[in-house]
C-alpha cells in the first residue's frame, strides 16, 4: 500500500480522518465529508443551536441535531 509517496508495510495501519471545519465532526472518508457537508449549507445559516453553537441552514438539519443533545 502507498500513500502520500511512503510505502507501508501490510501489517501496518494507517487511520485517516476527515474533519469537518464547522462542526466538530470526524469521517472515514471524504465522501462521508462531503455528504456530511450538505448539512451545513453553502448560503446564510438560518439556525443555530443554542447547545454547542453548530450553525444549520435547513430546520430539518438543525432539528435532529438538537435532538442529539436531548438523549
Amino acid at each position: 500500500m502507498c500513500e502520500g509517496g511512503i510505502a507501508l508495510a501490510p501489517t501496518e495501519t494507517t487511520t485517516v480522518q476527515y474533519d469537518c471545519y464547522t462542526c466538530s465532526g470526524a469521517f472515514k472518508s471524504a465522501e462521508e465529508l462531503r455528504e456530511h457537508a450538505k448539512v451545513h449549507g453553502t448560503g446564510t445559516s438560518h439556525y443555530s443551536c443554542p447547545t454547542c453553537g453548530t450553525r444549520f441552514e435547513s430546520l430539518a438539519a438543525f432539528s435532529t441535531h438538537t435532538q442529539q443533545h436531548k438523549s
